[in-house]
């Protein structure tokens, strides 16, 4: 493992930078930034679309501080792990994005927040410990797809609140896909139980799976 330089590196294998945010500032739309083993503790800002960020793995790389990307597109965050930050990892107005095999915890609100962001794909997450939702997606979110994860320990003020959707778009069925979560999963909506048939919500393994409450 070498130690990067903000100064003298240039991005290459051989000569890394120091820090993610230094990379950030270099790639170009379509560029992947790997990210070694080691703890970064800055928050990290996308800044062109079609940015994919990858670590060593999500127990390796540790960036404290959080991710954040406002009106991105195709953006990817993988293999790594986020902690340290307000909302973990803060998407607004992102598309066609993905958070895949990223621990998030130890945040002081969610873990991941997606506001007017569609067609993301928010999978194989190990999400814990965050003293708000595990993942909240809000304000017109849509068409998101939530599969695989796994949530322990994360809490709000109504019990035990993993995942909680309000305010999204109804525009599509099965909008939302959560599937097969380890742990309880809960949907708060801002509307009656009646008018959630649009989510799949299915084959959840612990506890009752679904709460529907209204607001």
């Amino acid at each position: 493992q070498k130690t990067g330089d903000d100064t003298s590196g240039d991005g290459s294998s051989d000569s890394p930078y120091r820090t993610i945010a230094r990379a950030m500032s270099q790639v170009q739309i379509g560029d992947t930034i790997v990210v070694d083993a080691g703890l970064f503790e800055e928050r990290v800002i996308f800044e062109r679309d079609l940015i994919t960020i990858v670590g060593k793995d999500s127990a390796g790389t540790v960036i404290s501080g959080g991710l954040s990307a406002t009106g991105m597109d195709g953006i990817q965050i993988r293999d790594l792990a986020v902690t340290g930050a307000e909302n973990g990892i803060d998407l607004y107005s992102v598309n066609d994005g993905v958070v895949r095999n990223v621990h998030v915890y130890g945040n002081s609100g969610n873990g991941i927040r997606l506001r007017f962001s569609d067609d993301n794909l928010i999978a194989d997450n190990l999400i814990t410990d965050n003293a708000l939702a595990g993942i909240l997606v809000i304000e017109d979110s849509d068409s998101n797809v939530i599969v695989g994860n796994s949530f322990a320990g994360n809490a709000t003020d109504v019990a035990t609140v993993e995942l909680i959707v309000t305010g999204a778009s109804q525009n599509e069925k099965s909008s939302l896909s959560a599937t097969k979560h380890s742990y309880r999963t809960v949907i708060w909506w801002n509307q009656s139980a009646g008018d959630n048939d649009w989510n799949e919500i299915s084959r959840h393994l612990r506890d009752r799976g679904v709460d529907f409450a209204a607001t």
